[in-house]
């Protein structure tokens, strides 16, 4: 009897150490439980927290326990578990992959014990399962892909050598000069979350659920010029990008004041509206980048190749457009052309080898799609 007791006692002592050895790591031995331990003495803080949060969506772990130390200040403050749904809630990246995260707490005079179970948003965990991209021209058509199905907030799967090429955030800021043609965003960024994760922001000062509306709107005031009789009379390439860029020099006027505001990052909302094709026929009054991306819409309705291009003029930052014509590249600038800076419409498209080179200077790390 007492041998029994005692078995059974060795036996208990022995599956409580293996199921702790097994907490220690993460693993996929099917007779662990699938929890992931941090080390001893890990503060409380929104940053640790975000890292668990992150740690857990790349290794995909769905059981984690943490012993926090130094928690009491974190905790004062406001229930645990309403501070970790705050920092989830603000981060998001988190919110959009971890659908639910539930905690289970113990708390002693030293630590405060979190068991962290989390279920997954495996739609968008999908980026995951694709193979890095290594290209330039790939990486702009995904930012372009994303920006065109109004996700502002995503992830692509990146290699190392492209995220660390000196182009790679000049490629975000092309493809959101190029597809976000009705609103210009307050701040665009992009940052390696981990090696071969990139996690892209881009940031409006408002909701977005108006930018649909203003979006339609533009493409509609753009097709009736593309599809207008006096549009389509015309036979060659040369004649067209002539006609689309008297049309925005036309149709609007050079905006000093908010250009200033522009080199000062000192916009309001309705300023970042004025501040794109949307605000420059609409409103009448925008600066380089509404004219770029006028320049930019009507030429893709056209059918005729066309980017923006970032550098300087006169040493001021500027952006213009690059296009193709009967299998030749120019630049033109509509924003100069209505300072009365460049010749008439006769003399409006220009190459890198002409006089304007001492002009215009093609930014270091700008990056061209063609």
């Amino acid at each position: 009897m007492h041998l029994k007791k005692i078995t059974v006692t060795l036996t208990t002592i022995l599956l409580l150490l293996f199921t702790a050895s097994c907490n220690i790591i993460n693993t996929d031995n099917k007779k662990c439980p699938p929890t992931y331990q941090y080390q001893l003495e890990i503060p409380l803080n929104d940053e640790t927290l975000q890292k668990i949060f992150f740690d857990a969506i790349y290794y995909k772990r769905k059981n984690v326990s943490v012993n926090f130390s130094q928690y009491q200040g974190f905790i004062v403050r406001k229930p645990f578990k309403y501070a970790a749904d705050e920092v989830k809630g603000k981060n998001k990246y988190s919110d959009i992959l971890i659908k639910k995260v539930t905690y289970r707490t113990q708390q002693t005079n030293k630590y405060l014990t979190v068991d962290f179970k989390f279920e997954f948003n495996e739609d968008e965990l999908e980026f995951y399962n694709k193979a890095p991209l290594t290209d330039d021209f790939e990486l702009y058509n995904e930012f372009s892909k994303n920006i065109n199905n109004e996700k502002y907030a995503f992830f692509i799967k990146i290699s190392d050598n492209l995220y660390k090429s000196m182009v790679t955030e000049f490629i975000l800021k092309t493809a959101v000069n190029n597809n976000l043609l009705w609103q210009e965003p307050k701040f665009h960024s992009m940052e390696q979350l981990y090696n071969d994760i990139l996690v892209i922001d881009i940031i409006f000062d408002k909701d977005t659920k108006n930018l649909k509306e203003r979006h339609d709107e533009l493409y509609k005031y753009a097709n009736n010029i593309i599809n207008s009789d006096s549009f389509k009379k015309l036979k060659t390439q040369r004649e067209q990008i002539k006609y689309i860029h008297s049309v925005v020099v036309d149709s609007m006027e050079y905006d000093k004041d908010l250009q200033a505001k522009i080199n000062n990052y000192n916009m309001t909302f309705e300023e970042h509206i004025q501040n794109s094709a949307y605000g420059g026929f609409f409103i009448g009054k925008t600066a380089c980048t509404g004219y770029a991306q006028a320049i930019k819409i009507l030429c893709d309705l056209a059918k005729i190749k066309c980017t923006t291009v970032s550098g300087s003029v006169n040493g001021e930052s500027h952006i213009w457009n690059k296009v193709q014509i009967d299998g030749e590249y120019y630049y033109i600038d509509a924003t100069i052309s209505d300072n009365d800076e460049l010749p008439p419409y006769n003399d409006f498209l220009f190459t890198e080898l002409n006089y304007r080179e001492q002009v215009y200077k093609i930014g270091r790390k700008s990056y061209k799609p063609f």
